[in-house]
């Protein structure tokens, strides 16, 4: 043992310093009082964390997410059925046909020409398809008959000058026009031939005055203009020849003298001056 004022080491159970005489009683005394007492640990308590009142429970948030993506599912798959259903079906009036490729309608309802690519609605006559509005024929509601390319009327309806796609074939103010439209026939109005290039009347109606185009064959008040225009008709009245140059009448009424342009006298070849 020590002794508790010098720190000398002593025998056990001694009562006195052999050093510096203190008691052993009182240092083993003073070690007692100066040795601390054991103090009682504190328990450690369980913390408890309270929740806010208005807090959100997890299951239930996850439950809400789930139901809006489910609805929202259901209409991305809703909407892409009828998407679907829009551009695959025949656009005709309760036909649920299926389209055919390229077009809007369904064999039943789309043009029967097999080379048309606008997908137009077949027009129906006595219950059977036919043409649809650009591939038919537009002259007469009882043609059934495919319109040319480019044109609004079969080969029949069509003037058959070359490069026109007008109308041929009808009857207008009375007038027929029957193989050519009314730009390419003939002014003439009982006269169905082509026009003469450049001219308003036919090859045959057209004043036979070389590069004059002319109407010729029309009468005007009492007169007949034949083969020539008035321009280059004689004036004598019952005359249709040409006029003579540089004259008003024809080279039978005009005066026989040189250089004089005058009409002639009844049963004379001389004018009433060279008579």
């Amino acid at each position: 043992m020590l002794c508790q004022q010098c720190g000398f080491q002593l025998p056990e159970n001694s009562k006195f310093c052999h050093k510096c005489g203190s008691a052993m009683a009182n240092n083993a005394q003073q070690a007692e009082q100066a040795q601390p007492l054991p103090q009682p640990q504190p328990q450690p308590q369980q913390q408890i964390q309270q929740q806010p009142e208005n807090a959100p429970v997890v299951g239930e948030n996850k439950s809400k997410i789930g139901i809006i993506l489910g609805i929202v599912g259901s209409v991305i798959a809703v909407g892409g059925i009828i998407f679907v259903l829009f551009i695959t079906t025949c656009r005709y009036d309760s036909c649920f046909g299926r389209k055919i490729i390229g077009g809007y309608y369904c064999s039943k309802h789309a043009c029967i020409d097999p080379d048309c690519t606008n997908g137009g609605y077949s027009h129906w006559y006595k219950d059977v398809p036919i043409y649809c509005g650009i591939h038919l024929c537009f002259a007469d509601e009882n043609c059934l008959e495919r319109s040319l390319d480019g044109g609004s009327f079969c080969l029949d309806h069509t003037c058959i000058e070359l490069g026109c796609l007008e109308r041929s074939n009808l009857e207008l103010n009375g007038r027929r026009y029957k193989n050519y439209c009314i730009t390419h026939t003939c002014r003439k109005s009982d006269c169905t031939q082509r026009r003469f290039d450049g001219s308003g009347s036919c090859e045959i109606h057209v004043c036979k005055e070389p590069d004059c185009l002319s109407d010729s064959s029309y009468e005007i008040g009492d007169r007949y203009y034949e083969n020539y225009c008035i321009t280059h008709t004689c004036h004598k009245t019952d005359c249709t020849q040409r006029k003579f140059d540089g004259s008003l009448w024809c080279e039978k009424h005009t005066c026989k003298e040189f250089d004089c342009f005058y009409e002639t006298l009844s049963n004379s070849e001389y004018c009433l001056l060279h008579n």
